[in-house]
């Protein structure tokens, strides 16, 4: 998996526990208390975003010829 691809996935997962964790938690507890339950991971997922963003700089200075 190339760094551009985990990107994309990272952005796909991250809609994902937006749209489908959130929501079907909310059929049970209300959206505030669903958002609480999902931090953590959407912490996560910005970080390794952030992290994807640096390596990529790495990979493109290492690059220049």
């Amino acid at each position: 998996m190339t760094l551009d691809e985990l990107k994309t996935y990272l952005f796909e997962l991250q809609t994902d526990v937006e749209r489908k964790i959130e929501w079907t938690l909310t059929d049970h507890v209300s959206l505030s208390d669903a958002r609480k339950y999902t931090g953590a991971i959407q912490i996560s997922i910005e970080a390794l975003k952030v992290k994807v963003d640096e390596l990529q700089l790495i990979e493109e200075f290492n690059n220049v010829d």
